[in-house]
């Protein structure tokens, strides 16, 4: 099965999400290393899937904005939504390395 999904960064204005929710798309929502300590990316996660609640939404360790291009290469290749959130996972775990 195909699915429609999207990619933001964690800093994305929630209007912009919530549009792409609204439009039937899933969701993943890359960390920068700058907000995902201060926790708001989750909050607006959570509070998106509260009123989404058919929709997938994946948010990603931090990874570095030279990666961020790498993941939507990654999507652009054909990569399906999950995929796409592993790879993102495995760039920053990388990066922790």
């Amino acid at each position: 099965m195909e699915t429609n999904f999207k990619i933001f960064k964690d800093n994305a204005a929630e209007a912009e999400l919530e549009g792409a929710l609204g439009a039937g798309s899933d969701l993943v929502i890359v960390g920068s290393p700058s907000e995902y300590f201060e926790g708001r990316t989750a909050q607006k996660a959570i509070n998106l899937m509260k009123k989404y609640p058919e929709r997938k939404i994946f948010v990603t360790d931090p990874v570095s904005s030279d990666c961020l291009q790498k993941v939507f290469d990654k999507a652009d290749s054909g990569a399906n939504l999950f995929d796409t959130y592993v790879y993102a996972e495995n760039l920053s775990e990388a990066l922790r390395a």
